[in-house]
Formats: C-alpha cells, structure tokens, sequence
C-alpha cells in the first residue's frame, strides 16, 4: 500500500524537512512501525521514494506540538492549519478529530519502483 502526498511535499520529504505526518484513518493504522511503504503523489503516480515508518501515535489534532508543525515541514502552527484546512475543509480543524501521527525517514529516493513492500500489511 502506497502513503499518498500532496506534489508540493515531494520535495520538502527529500530534502528531510519533512519527516512527519498526520493521517485521518480508522481505528485502525495503515501503516506499522518499522514498515517500508513506497511514497507517491497519487494512486497511479510512479513512487518517489521508499519511507521507513520509525514511529506510529496517536493523538488529537491540535495536540501538534511546534516540533511536530516542523517535522510535518512548516513553521508555525498557523501554516500548518491552513493547510490541513485546505485537504480537509474549512472546519476540520475546529473538529479536532484523533489523528495517526506517522513518522517516518527516507530510506531510498527513486524514479519508480515495482512491487510492495514485504513488510506492508495488507489492503483493507
């Protein structure tokens, strides 16, 4: 299973800014510490790298921290709003729904890649 990003963080993730991110899932994560998933800008895009999962919480939304709006590549918690804001709609923010926070590193940049991980779990 691929972790889909928005095109403007592709760079941000390869230059290491970018180490970090919240996802909205069920109950259950897509994703498990120590797991390699292949990171692509859409479901068909070719990958742009492998990430390495390096730890996996949960949390509320507004409990970001200002290293956590850092890692998840902005500056100040206002950025970083505005543009959950703009993936999730104008009052997501004010919803403050559980989050998975995934940390994660790059452990292979690539043009494309074949295959899953064989450490992925499986589809849901």
């Amino acid at each position: 299973m691929p972790v889909l990003f928005r095109p403007d963080f592709v760079g941000p993730i390869l230059d290491g800014k970018k180490t970090e991110t919240r996802r909205i899932w069920s109950n259950r994560p897509r994703v498990r510490e120590g797991g390699v998933y292949q990171a692509r800008e859409s479901p068909t895009a070719p990958p742009f790298a492998r990430l390495k999962v390096t730890s996996l919480r949960r949390e509320k939304l507004q409990a970001i921290t200002i290293g956590g709006v850092r890692r998840e590549g902005f500056k100040k918690k206002a950025e970083f709003r505005k543009a959950w804001e703009e993936l999730y709609g104008p009052e997501s923010w004010e919803r403050n729904p559980p989050v998975w926070v995934v940390r994660f590193e790059v452990v292979q940049q690539e043009e494309a890649c074949g295959g899953e991980s064989a450490s992925s779990p499986s589809s849901e």
